[in-house]
């Protein structure tokens, strides 16, 4: 894992650097990773990277290449990126949308290429906060969740969906993950009526109302730990070619 704190004219992704000054979620990332049905060890490198334009992104487009794109973001890989590693941008906003956590370049993404407009992934500092202004250290609660957000952006990139997307399963294979193992939360257990499958409406043991707890839910929550990771998720995430 080559983490990269992108830095620019308005300002650093973070007020300190290093991997120590983040331990908290990159000891959540191995946590997930270290599970009996995945047994991958992280091994990672730290840069700070100046890359004016890019330190708030305003389309999370992977198709445009103009400053400010997650697209040319990711191409600047071409020059600070590492081929054997998954490359993980820290970025202090987004605002195309607000509030995303992190996106990955693709599911899988293009591993050991470098300098294409899908080469890493990206988290958003930022999103992460609920009790912590922008240029703060975050919390430890807020630190779990940006675990959290590594262990799942990472799981797209080495070839894993979410479990069930945020309109629920409807029996259609476009609006769930197609392994065997993995749960699955029905339209049925939209409550609320709203339309989107929130994470406590898919938090039971059965069949087709759960998926919450695992790492490839569609969405995450400050102070709620997802973990489960199921044999062949571990299975998926083993045969990419960046795990060896």
């Amino acid at each position: 894992m080559n983490l990269i704190f992108v830095n620019g004219s308005l300002g650093q992704a973070y007020p300190i650097q290093t991997e120590q000054a983040i331990d908290v979620a990159m000891n959540r990332w191995r946590e997930n990773f270290s599970k009996s049905s995945v047994r991958i060890n992280l091994n990672v490198s730290v840069i700070s990277a100046e890359l004016d334009g890019y330190d708030m992104l305003f389309d999370l487009s992977t198709e445009n290449g103009y400053p400010g794109s997650l697209g040319g973001l990711f191409q600047t890989t071409s020059f600070i990126g590492k081929p054997n590693a998954l490359n993980v941008f820290i970025v202090k906003s987004e605002l195309q949308y607000g509030g995303v956590f992190g996106v990955s370049g693709g599911i899988p993404g293009p591993a050991t290429l470098l300098g294409t407009k899908q080469s890493g992934i990206a988290v958003f500092v930022d999103a992460h906060r609920l009790f912590t202004n922008s240029g703060d250290l975050l919390t430890f609660d807020e630190q779990m969740l940006l675990g959290e957000t590594l262990s799942h952006e990472a799981g797209h990139f080495l070839g894993l969906w979410h479990v069930t997307e945020a309109t629920g399963d409807n029996g259609s294979i476009a609006n769930k993950d197609p392994l065997r193992d993995t749960p699955t939360c029905h339209i049925s257990n939209d409550f609320n009526f709203n339309g989107v499958m929130e994470l406590n409406e898919c938090l039971g043991g059965g069949g087709s109302d759960s998926g919450g707890k695992n790492m490839m839910f569609w969405s995450g929550a400050v102070g709620f730990t997802q973990g489960d990771i199921t044999a062949e998720q571990g299975w998926i995430l083993r045969l990419n070619p960046l795990v060896y």
